[in-house]
C-alpha cells in the first residue's frame, strides 16, 4: 500500500497488520505492483519509478518518461515494464526493459501484453505483434472488411491464446445492418480459425466481449463461456465492465456507482457484496482501484475519488485513498486508516473501541481486545475480559451496549458476553454467533441482521423472548447502511442520502426523505423521544423528524464539518459532534445551537451524556474527554 509523502506500507498477513518501508522518496506515491513476494514497483508523482527486489526492504529509484504522465503498469515482470492502456486506450506506450532505468516510446497504442512478453498493438484494423518487445513487430492479421466498416474488441486467453471479435457495419437496403465474426488463435497469431458461439443469439454476439484477465473464461451480455469462446451459457448477473480476478476461482467486478458484484466459482454464479460505506457513495470518480483475494475468504480492496476534499478541508472529509479488509469475501467490511500504531499500521489506531458511561462513578471500556471497569469516575481500570479481538488486529468490530444500569451486552467477532451487575461479572451470551445484533430494545426485543447461507444478502430478525428465537422480518432497503429501532415495530434506515422508515416490523420500508444531492448519506440518526429524530451527515447537514420519522426538515446548526455523533437526551437536550473536533450543544428542541470547545481537533466518534451536566466524549483517537458542565 502506498500514499503520500513517499509512504509505502507492507502487510504479511493479509492485511491485518501494517508496517512502513523506507521509500527513499517523499513524492505521493499512487501505485503499487508485485511480480512474486520480492520484486514489486511503485508508480509516483513527479514521474517517480521505485523498484525493490528483496520484498521492500530497499527501493531504487528512476525515472519515467514526462510523455507517460498517468499511464499505468499494463505489463509488469522481474525486468520488463509497459506503460500503457489497454485495448488501445493511449496513443503511445513506453518499454524498458532494465526495470525501469531507461525507456523505449512506442509510437503507437496497444492493445494488451501476454505473459509471454509479446505485446499486441490494433491499427486501422490490423493486429500486429511483436515478440522482442517492441523492438521489431509483425502484421498478423487483416481485419478490414470488405465491405462497410469494422469495430473490433480484442482478448487474450492465455500465453499464446487470443480471441478476436469483429462487428461490421453496412449499409443495406435504406438502414445500417450490424453482423459478428469472430477468429481465435491457440499459437500467438500463427493461425486463425473461426468460431461460432454456442449458445448466444446473433444479437447477443454483438454485445461486448469481456475477458476475465487470464484463462479462458469470457463474458458477455449475461452469458459465460469457459471454453474460449465455443460454447456458453447465461449466469444469473449482466455487467458491462471487465471482470478483476482476484484468484483462481474468486472474481470481482468494479462497477461506479453500484455496488460491486463477486463470484466464487469462477464466474459461474454472481451475488452482490456490500461495500464499505464510503464506497458505495453515488460518485461519479468512485473506484475501487485495486483489489486482492487471500484464501481464506479475506478480500482487502484500494478505494480512491469517494471524497470531496482532503483531511485538511474546510468540510473534513475523508481522504481520496481508502483501504479496507473483508474476512467473509464481501459480507462485511473494516477500514483501515493507515495511521501509526505501535510501530504498526492497523485496521484503527485508536486503542478505544468502544465506551459507554452507565453513572458517574461507573464506566466501561474495550480496548486492546480487553474489557475493563472503572468504579471510580475513570481514575483506574480493572480488566473483566481478554480477547475480544486479536492485539494486532486494531478494529474487531466491537459493540457495547447496555439496557440499564445492570444489565448489558459486549460482542465482537471473537463472541458475545452478557452482565446482569453493570459489568462486574461476564457470562457469554448464547445467542445465534452467526448474526449480527444491532439492537436491544428491552431484555426481551432484540434486532439483529443475519447473512444468507450463500452471503449474497442480509435478512433482518427480531426477537420477542429475549433471544431464545429469532424470525425473519425481511430484508433492509438496498442503499441504507445503517438501522435504528424504536420498539419491535417502529424503526430507521439510513445512508446514502435517503432515510426509510418502516412501522411494521422491517416487513416493509417506505422512503421517507431523499436528498436533492445524491451523494449525501446520513452518518447517524437518534431517537430523541417515540416521535423526534434527527439525523446529521455530510458537510454540517442536519434533519429533524417530529412525527415519528414520516417527514424530516432540514435544519441550521452553523457547521460546516461532516457530522458524525448526535445524542439526545430527550426533545430539548441534544448534542451533535463531527470532524475537527467540532461539538454542538442544543438546549430548545434544535431552534439554536451552541458551539462548545471540547479541547480536541480530532472527529468526535462518541457522544455519551448521563443527564445535562455530566457526559463523555471520545474522538478519533480513542482519547475520552469528561465534563461536569454539560460542555457548558
Amino acid at each position: 500500500m502506498v500514499g503520500d509523502n513517499g509512504e509505502i506500507l507492507k502487510a504479511v498477513n493479509a492485511g491485518v497488520a501494517w508496517t512502513r518501508q523506507k521509500s527513499g522518496v517523499s513524492v505521493k506515491l499512487t501505485s503499487v505492483r508485485f511480480v512474486n513476494a520480492d520484486v514489486g514497483y511503485v508508480l509516483g508523482d513527479e514521474n517517480t519509478v521505485l523498484r525493490t527486489g528483496d520484498g521492500g526492504a530497499n527501493w531504487k529509484a528512476s525515472t519515467k518518461p514526462a510523455e507517460a504522465i498517468g499511464l499505468p503498469l499494463l505489463y509488469y515482470d522481474t525486468s520488463n515494464l509497459v506503460l500503457a492502456r489497454s485495448q488501445g486506450g493511449s496513443p503511445n506506450a513506453f518499454a524498458s526493459m532494465d526495470g525501469g532505468q531507461t525507456w523505449r516510446t512506442l509510437n503507437y497504442p496497444l492493445i494488451d501484453v501476454s505473459k509471454g512478453k509479446i505485446l499486441w498493438s490494433l491499427r486501422d484494423g490490423q493486429l500486429y505483434r511483436s515478440a522482442d518487445f517492441g523492438l521489431t513487430e509483425t502484421r498478423v492479421l487483416d481485419l478490414r472488411p470488405a465491405d462497410g466498416t469494422g469495430a473490433y474488441r480484442v482478448q487474450l486467453l492465455d500465453d499464446e491464446g487470443v480471441l478476436v471479435q469483429r462487428i461490421t457495419t453496412t449499409f443495406v437496403n435504406g438502414q445500417f445492418v450490424r453482423t459478428a465474426d469472430w477468429l481465435r488463435s491457440r499459437d500467438s497469431g500463427a493461425n486463425w480459425q473461426a468460431v461460432t458461439p454456442q449458445g448466444l443469439t446473433a444479437s447477443q454476439q454483438l454485445s461486448n466481449l469481456l475477458a476475465s484477465n487470464t484463462g479462458s473464461t469470457l463474458f458477455i451480455s449475461g452469458y459465460r463461456s469457459a471454453d474460449a469462446g465455443d460454447t456458453w451459457s447465461p449466469i444469473n448477473w449482466i455487467f458491462t465492465e471487465v471482470p478483476t480476478r482476484l484468484s483462481a476461482s474468486v472474481l470481482l467486478v468494479k462497477p461506479q456507482l453500484r455496488n460491486a458484484v463477486m463470484s466464487a466459482d469462477n464466474g459461474n454464479t454472481w451475488a452482490e457484496i456490500n461495500l464499505p460505506v464510503q464506497a458505495r457513495l453515488d460518485h461519479s470518480d468512485y473506484s475501487i482501484s485495486t483489489a486482492q483475494h487471500f484464501e481464506p475468504g479475506r478480500i482487502v480492496v484500494h478505494v480512491s475519488g469517494w471524497s470531496y476534499g482532503s483531511v485538511e478541508s474546510d468540510i473534513g472529509v475523508p481522504p481520496t485513498l481508502a483501504t479496507f479488509v473483508s474476512t467473509d469475501l464481501g459480507f462485511h467490511w473494516e477500514a483501515l486508516d493507515l495511521q501509526r500504531y505501535g510501530g504498526q499500521y492497523c485496521a484503527r489506531p485508536q486503542p478505544l473501541q468502544a465506551f459507554t458511561a452507565l453513572d458517574a462513578r461507573r464506566q466501561l471500556r474495550v480496548e486492546n481486545g480487553a474489557l475493563k471497569l472503572s468504579t471510580d469516575g475513570g481514575k483506574t481500570w480493572d480488566v473483566k475480559l481478554t480477547g475480544l479481538y486479536p492485539v494486532g488486529y486494531c478494529n474487531f468490530g466491537v459493540s457495547l451496549q447496555f439496557l440499564s444500569d445492570k444489565v448489558g451486552w459486549v460482542g465482537s467477532g471473537a463472541g458475545r458476553y452478557r452482565t446482569a451487575n453493570g459489568g462486574d461479572t461476564w457470562t457469554a451470551d448464547p445467542i445465534d454467533p452467526d448474526l449480527t445484533i444491532l439492537q436491544f430494545i428491552d431484555d426481551r426485543v432484540f434486532w439483529a441482521e443475519r447473512p444468507s447461507a450463500d452471503r449474497s444478502y442480509i435478512s433482518l430478525v427480531q426477537s420477542q423472548d429475549g433471544g431464545k428465537t429469532w424470525i425473519e422480518q425481511g430484508r433492509p432497503p438496498a442503499d441504507a447502511f445503517n438501522l435504528r429501532f424504536q420498539s419491535a415495530s417502529r424503526g430507521i434506515a439510513f445512508g446514502s442520502g435517503k432515510i426509510y422508515e418502516t412501522r411494521d416490523g422491517g416487513k416493509t420500508w417506505v422512503q421517507r426523505y431523499a436528498s436533492t444531492n445524491p451523494s449525501t448519506f446520513r452518518s447517524n440518526v437518534v431517537y430523541a423521544d417515540a416521535n423526534t429524530l434527527w439525523a446529521v451527515g455530510f458537510a454540517g447537514q442536519a434533519l429533524q423528524s417530529t412525527d415519528g420519522g414520516e417527514t424530516w426538515t432540514e435544519k441550521v446548526v452553523d457547521a460546516a464539518v461532516f457530522l458524525t455523533a448526535v445524542q439526545f437526551l430527550d426533545a430539548q437536550h441534544g448534542w451533535i459532534g463531527g470532524y475537527q473536533g467540532e461539538l454542538l450543544a442544543t438546549v430548545d428542541g434544535g431552534k439554536t445551537w451552541k458551539r462548545q470547545v471540547t479541547g480536541t481537533i480530532q472527529p468526535i466518534e462518541g457522544v455519551n451524556f448521563l443527564d445535562a451536566k455530566t457526559g463523555w466524549l471520545s474522538d478519533y483517537y480513542g482519547a475520552l474527554l469528561m465534563t461536569g458542565t454539560g460542555g457548558f
